[in-house]
């Protein structure tokens, strides 16, 4: 609701009050309606009695303070609704490309996939990605049970020792 319409049900109560002979100072009329505004208020409420001496403010003063700072926040709404629908309108822009683009584009990705693939397969067989410092680098060395340079090892399609195996 608006501060306009809060404070036409507020006027109505106080004008029953009157002719009831319910009589409120008009010191109070600003605290009652400060505690009766909805919560969204209560930061501006917060505010207007901290800064303000509520005794000295009249209602009419109160009800435009309330009214500039409801101006305000709508402004904002409408800025910021502003900017969604700009931001909305250029997700919906639609970008044309011929079929030789589209396979160009595919197969570069699908190149930088296969490397980013390569590359981290590399390093998981590695271990890290740290260097091993020199003294810790494994050499190659021949079993001692190789006989002559001969293995145990057949071909596979005639179970020959002495095949060279394909």
């Amino acid at each position: 609701e608006s501060i306009d319409s809060d404070f036409v049900r507020f006027n109505t109560i106080i004008t029953s009050l009157k002719a009831l002979d319910e009589g409120y100072s008009s010191k109070n009329y600003v605290i009652k309606f400060l505690m009766a505004l909805h919560p969204k208020w209560r930061a501006k409420v917060t505010a207007i009695e901290e800064s303000k001496d509520l005794t000295s403010l009249s209602l009419d003063e109160l009800i435009e303070n309330l009214k500039v700072h409801e101006m305000i926040i709508k402004k904002d709404f409408k800025i910021v609704k502003a900017n969604v629908e700009r931001k909305s309108l250029a997700l919906k822009a639609r970008r044309e490309s011929s079929d030789e683009e589209c396979l160009t584009f595919g197969s570069e990705d699908e190149e930088h996939a296969m490397a980013v693939r390569d590359f981290q397969k590399f390093f998981k067989r590695r271990g890290r990605f740290v260097r091993q410092p020199q003294n810790d680098k494994k050499t190659f060395q021949r079993s001692h049970d190789d006989k002559n340079g001969k293995s145990d090892r057949k071909c596979f399609r005639c179970d020959d020792p002495n095949h060279l195996i394909g």
